[in-house]
């Protein structure tokens, strides 16, 4: 709400995280857009086709998929 990141993507399908989307989505200039797995429930605002939803498949995670255990010790820091 502060202003302090200009996009968010958020992962969902889940109607109970719709009034969180429509009110960044409404009253910030925050870029949002959702992602849901294909065959996923699109949200919408109002019954628009705002925001925009990407369809993801099985194969779209496994290409961008990080395997990195970030509670490693070992990790180095950055």
């Amino acid at each position: 709400m502060k202003g302090s990141i200009d996009a968010a993507i958020v992962f969902t399908s889940d109607t109970d995280i719709l009034p969180a989307i429509e009110l960044v989505y409404n009253e910030t200039p925050c870029h949002v857009e959702l992602a849901c797995w294909s065959g996923g429930r699109r949200l919408r605002i109002n019954s628009t086709q705002t925001p925009w939803c990407h369809f993801l498949t099985e194969a779209d995670f496994l290409h961008v998929q990080d395997p990195t255990d970030y509670a490693d010790p070992n990790l180095p820091s950055t």
